[in-house]
């Protein structure tokens, strides 16, 4: 895990593990419990589906397309509502339950309720190229875009000031039909075509055509 995720978490090093880390830091023991949610008078979302700009395609991510959101009836322990589409992977913060997050409440911050005063979470294990942590740009991508599974931490690209998108992994069919994609693949291998490239990370500028691969080994 990288140096800025360790110090945001207050984890140790000197072969103490995360977990061991997280479980003896003071400021783990203020986490606050999960609210009780009643779900015979809980609310609908309406399965709102927000629009993640950093990660347009979250909803359709993985084979089964739940690999990031799965349709549940919930309830959010973060709104109290159901009928959400319901956060499936890691988060990376101090808390060792696992609530149940929306994707709506992912997208406006509503998600920070859960957490203690002074300590903070992030979705990646990463640091945006070329940007300052305190940054909104930053906080988009790490406190409010979603994660996808990745083998190592690595870093966020971005153009102009801006993070890029993430789009997928080098080795999806899409890829054959898209020159500039299969051009920034190619770039990332050190000029040697590698499609199908399972340990690439494919980003695409936000409004814009260039692409940018990163990256991710085994």
């Amino acid at each position: 895990m990288i140096k800025w995720l360790q110090a945001l978490l207050g984890w140790g090093g000197d072969g103490e593990t995360s977990q061991q880390a997280s479980e003896s830091s003071p400021a783990a023991q203020d986490v606050p419990p999960l609210p009780t949610v009643d779900q015979s008078t809980a609310t609908s979302q309406g399965y709102a589906k927000p629009h993640f700009r950093f990660f347009p395609n979250a909803y359709d991510f993985g084979a089964d397309g739940e690999e990031v959101f799965k349709r549940e009836t919930g309830p959010c322990h973060c709104c109290g509502m159901r009928d959400i589409y319901a956060y499936q992977r890691s988060v990376y913060w101090l808390r060792r339950d696992k609530p149940v997050i929306s994707a709506r409440c992912i997208a406006d911050g509503t998600m920070a309720g859960l957490l203690f005063e002074g300590q903070t979470y992030s979705f990646h294990d990463c640091e945006v190229e070329g940007l300052d942590w305190d940054s909104p740009e930053v906080e988009e991508v790490q406190s409010r875009t979603p994660g996808f599974p990745t083998f190592n931490p690595f870093d966020w690209p971005s153009i102009g000031g801006e993070p890029m998108a993430f789009m997928g992994y080098g080795d999806e069919e899409k890829w054959k039909t898209v020159p500039e994609a299969r051009a920034a693949m190619k770039e990332a291998n050190e000029g040697q075509d590698c499609f199908p490239c399972p340990y690439l990370l494919i980003f695409k500028e936000i409004d814009g055509p260039r692409f940018k691969a990163v990256i991710d080994p085994d």
